[in-house]
């Protein structure tokens, strides 16, 4: 079957005949089936198609019919669609959308927060944390959970964004104004907060992940946290997941479409449970990752 690619702006599928080269940087479409970034294809002779970056999607069952389908000697040959400039445009969201700033130099999009974790000397209960063990344990804890990332996620956006739990918000007027207007379109940004969440926690994404990894790390030493440290790389996923599901990732992206300078307010991390409801997190983590994968995957996840 032919690529069908998602917008991470809109969590809906984009139509290749509506698309042009712009997309892949406007909507950071993904496939469907494997989340791996895609770009447009067309030629004179060739209808408007999605297709894998080069060394994307391997073992994906899309992967098999788009190379039987494909001409390349007939394809447009003015696309300029770059895998690098698709992930710097994701971490230059990541910028905007938890420090409010869009800057070309900032600390995701120059990949500095890993740089930063790796150096700082951060205890846990009295035993020392280091970064690259906590990233090897997220990974191995995220192995296959996409559907526990899902429900996680959406979770927190329905309790978050709601009338109701706007009493307890505790950030300042501004971060508070930016949350009302995200319950207006709380659908879009479930959508969204998923696709999000799904992106970054796939297997060929772990340069994405361990720069939100380090970020949440430098959090749990900003805030004075204080837990068992068999139980921080479950916290990690936790503000992960808080800061994904927060980020108006519609509204900036829709920003950068309209040719507008994005802004937002600073974000807080919310939604992270008790030492309880992490012990019971981890388990559910731990089970899920031992599960034969999906139907369809697991070629690609062998070979990912």
């Amino acid at each position: 079957m032919p690529i069908k690619a998602i917008s991470l702006r809109t969590g809906l599928l984009i139509a290749p005949s509506l698309a042009n080269f712009n997309t892949y940087l406007d909507e950071l479409p993904r496939c469907q089936s494997c989340l791996g970034e895609v770009c447009l294809a067309k030629g004179e002779k060739v209808a408007p198609h999605w297709r894998y970056f080069p060394g994307v999607g391997i073992g994906c069952p899309d992967k098999s019919e788009e190379s039987n389908n494909q001409k390349p000697t007939i394809l447009s040959t003015d696309r300029k669609q770059i895998l690098a400039e698709f992930k710097k445009r994701f971490l230059q969201i990541l910028d905007i959308g938890i420090h409010g700033k869009n800057l070309e130099d900032g600390l995701f999009a120059s990949r500095s927060f890993s740089k930063m974790a790796e150096r700082l000397s951060i205890n846990c209960n009295g035993k020392k944390v280091i970064f690259s063990n906590c990233l090897l344990d997220i990974i191995r804890l995220s192995k296959n959970s996409w559907m526990i990332i899902e429900i996680i996620s959406k979770s927190k956006i329905d309790k978050l964004f709601s009338r109701y739990h706007s009493l307890s918000w505790d950030v300042d007027s501004a971060e508070y104004i930016q949350m009302l207007e995200i319950i207006e379109y709380k659908d879009i940004q479930v959508r969204c907060a998923k696709e999000a969440c799904k992106y970054v926690f796939s297997r060929g994404r772990e340069d994405i992940l361990k720069e939100l990894a380090a970020h949440a790390l430098m959090q749990y030493h900003d805030l004075e946290f204080d837990i068992k440290p068999e139980l921080i790389s479950t916290w990690l996923i936790q503000v992960i997941m808080s800061l994904l599901s927060t980020i108006p990732w519609y509204r900036i992206m829709s920003d950068f479409i309209q040719g507008k300078e994005p802004s937002c307010e600073p974000i807080t991390v919310f939604g992270v449970t008790n030492e309880e409801g992490l012990t019971v997190l981890k388990k559910i983590l731990i089970e899920v990752s031992k599960k034969p994968k999906p139907k369809g995957f697991s070629s690609y996840n062998k070979r990912q």
